[in-house]
């Protein structure tokens, strides 16, 4: 029994050898850097040379054998045309120690391609929006008018405030027969006409920054911006402090006799909502 019990100890202080020399294999030499990037595949750079790629497996590090100092790695991974990724870090080596990879997280940068695209599209952005924005002619008493529509709009919405710059407050909501008792009661800027806009007057304010905009169905729901475009859907500059929800219309559904038309600055899109839904308010006139 004894015998056994030797036999079994040396058994277990065996496999903990074997087990001790197969993870120290897993381990870094002494005198080894490794580097990890996020994301891999992304070629190092010290000290101005060039040493490699780190591995595109996740979490895999390239391993460099260096002399103790101080080193600066820099990092590139290329992307596309127009977007890189990049990193840069000090470390101190010493070639004595065994140290824990040096984790790089990459940075997006736009390449000078990407630089030129990104302006040429601001450029088409300001000149859509300067195209729209001529529209309107803006007054200081919070109004402004749209000429060529024979309109002349309240820039804040219904519980805002004008400020003589910008819009404060809180949007005041209303379900749609409210909404048209509020535009009777209401008296702006020596005006007392004021009304609900019409689903046409009121979606001809939308703005879709990317130029790009759904089709419409044949009842004429829809016909929201598409892109990565720009929230409120609506020239800022015109109508500041826009809230991103839907405004009522005056205009009721056709065959419905409990819902009506709005529109939505958060997409830029048209629909139909219930009556006692509550919802923000714009007022316009019709120019005299």
């Amino acid at each position: 029994m004894m015998r056994y019990h030797l036999q079994m100890i040396l058994a277990v202080i065996g496999f903990v050898l074997l087990a001790t020399v197969g993870c120290s294999r897993e381990q870094a030499e002494p005198g080894v850097l490794r580097v990890v990037t996020q994301p891999g595949g992304a070629e190092i750079t010290i000290n101005g040379q060039h040493y490699g790629t780190t591995p595109t497996e996740s979490g895999k590090p390239l391993e460099l054998t260096l002399p103790s100092g101080r080193y600066t790695i820099e990092a590139i991974r290329r992307g596309d045309e127009f977007v890189e990724f990049v990193g840069v870090i000090e470390v101190e080596h010493v070639d004595t120690r065994t140290a824990a990879p040096v984790v790089m997280s990459l940075e997006r940068r736009l390449t000078p391609a990407g630089e030129a695209a990104q302006a040429e599209e601001v450029a088409q952005v300001e000149a859509r929006r300067a195209r729209v924005a001529a529209r309107f002619e803006p007054r200081d008493d919070g109004t402004v008018i749209e000429e060529a529509a024979g309109l002349m709009w309240m820039r804040c919405a219904i519980g805002q405030e004008w400020t003589g710059s910008r819009c404060t407050g809180q949007a005041r909501q209303h379900n749609w027969d409210r909404a048209f008792e509020v535009a009777e009661e209401t008296v702006y800027a020596g005006y007392d006409d004021w009304r609900l806009p019409t689903q046409p007057e009121l979606y001809a304010l939308t703005f879709c920054s990317t130029g790009l905009r759904s089709e419409p169905s044949r009842e004429g729901l829809g016909g929201g911006c598409l892109g990565n475009y720009e929230q409120p859907t609506i020239i800022s500059e015109i109508f500041p402090d826009t809230p991103t929800f839907n405004f009522w219309t005056s205009t009721p559904h056709a065959r419905l006799n409990y819902s009506a038309w709005g529109v939505s600055f958060l997409t830029g899109h048209t629909g139909t909502g219930g009556r006692p839904d509550f919802v923000n308010v714009r007022l316009v006139r019709d120019l005299d």
